[in-house]
C-alpha cells in the first residue's frame, strides 16, 4: 500500500503517511482528493471583492460614453482630412498651399485639444475606478504623464517629445490592460481574456501608426522641385487621415470590450 500523495510504502492498516502526513485512502488512488484548498478564496472575501468590482460598473459607462465620443469625433476628423486633401494637387499655387498649411495646422490643433478633454475626463473615470482595482492607480500616473507630454507638444514639436510620449502611451495601454483584465479576474475569465487580446491589438495599432507617420515624414522630406510640395502635402495628409483610421477602429474594439466588461460585472 502507498501513500496516494507522496508515493512512500505505507505499513497495513496505516491511516497517515509518516512522511507527508497524507491521510491514506484505502480505495483508489485520488492525489485531488487529499489536497487541502488552503488557498481557496473564502466567501466573506469573495463577497467583499465582487462588492468592490460592483464599484466600477458606474465608471465602465462612464468610459464607454467617453469612448462613444472619441469615435464621433475621430470620424469627423477623417471627413475633415480628407476634406483638406481635395484643397490642394499638382496645380494648387504656393498661396495654396500656405494656405493648406495653415488649415492643416488649425486642424491639427484642434483635433489635439479635443483628445486631451477626453483624456482629462477619462482620467477622472479612471481614477475612481482605484476603489474596484489598484493598478488603476498607475494607470492614471501614466495617463497624466501622457497628457502633460501632449501639452508640450503643442509647443514643442521635437523628436525627443514624441519619442518620450510613445513610450508613455506603451506604458499607459498596457497597465491600462491588465487593470481591465484583473478587474474581471478571477469570475469573468473571457472578458479577461479579451482585455489581454486588446493589449496585443494595441501594439499593433502604435507599430502601423508609428510606420504610417515615418512614410509621411519621409514623403515630405524627399521633395526634388517646388511642384512636388502640392502632392507631397497631399500625401502627408491622406497618411494622417489613416492614423485616424487605425485609431478609429481600435476605439471600437475598446468599446465593445469594455460593453462586455461592464454587462458581466453587472450580473453580480
Amino acid at each position: 500500500m502507498r501513500c496516494p500523495m507522496c508515493g512512500a510504502e505505507l505499513p497495513e492498516g496505516a491511516r497517515v503517511c509518516d512522511m507527508c502526513g497524507a491521510r491514506a485512502s484505502f480505495g483508489a488512488p485520488n492525489r485531488e482528493a487529499n489536497i487541502r484548498m488552503d488557498f481557496s478564496e473564502a466567501p466573506e472575501e469573495a463577497e467583499s471583492r465582487r462588492e468592490r468590482e460592483k464599484t466600477a460598473v458606474g465608471p465602465l459607462g462612464s468610459l464607454i460614453r467617453i469612448r462613444i465620443a472619441a469615435i464621433i469625433l475621430s470620424i469627423l476628423a477623417i471627413i475633415v482630412g480628407f476634406a483638406l486633401m481635395g484643397k490642394i494637387n499638382s496645380n494648387s499655387s504656393l498661396s495654396d498651399m500656405e494656405n493648406f498649411l495653415v488649415y492643416a495646422r488649425i486642424y491639427s490643433i484642434v483635433v489635439g485639444v479635443t483628445g486631451l478633454i477626453l483624456s482629462v475626463l477619462s482620467y477622472l473615470v479612471l481614477h475612481d475606478m482605484v476603489r474596484a482595482e489598484p493598478l488603476f492607480d498607475k494607470v492614471c500616473t501614466f495617463l497624466i504623464i501622457q497628457m502633460v507630454l501632449e501639452a508640450v507638444e503643442f509647443f514643442w514639436d521635437a523628436s525627443i517629445v514624441s519619442l518620450a510620449k510613445s513610450v508613455i502611451s506603451i506604458l499607459f495601454s498596457y497597465n491600462y490592460c491588465m487593470a481591465l483584465r484583473d478587474l474581471c479576474l478571477p469570475d469573468c475569465g473571457r472578458e479577461a481574456d479579451q482585455w489581454s487580446l486588446c493589449w496585443k491589438l494595441m501594439v499593433a495599432e502604435m507599430i502601423a501608426a508609428f510606420v504610417v507617420g515615418l512614410a509621411a515624414v519621409f514623403r515630405l522630406t524627399n521633395l526634388q522641385t517646388i511642384s512636388d510640395v502640392g502632392p507631397a502635402l497631399r500625401s502627408y495628409q491622406f497618411l494622417l487621415v489613416i492614423v485616424y483610421v487605425l485609431a478609429l477602429v481600435m476605439t471600437i474594439v475598446e468599446l465593445v470590450f469594455l460593453n462586455n466588461t461592464k454587462k458581466a460585472l453587472s450580473k453580480f
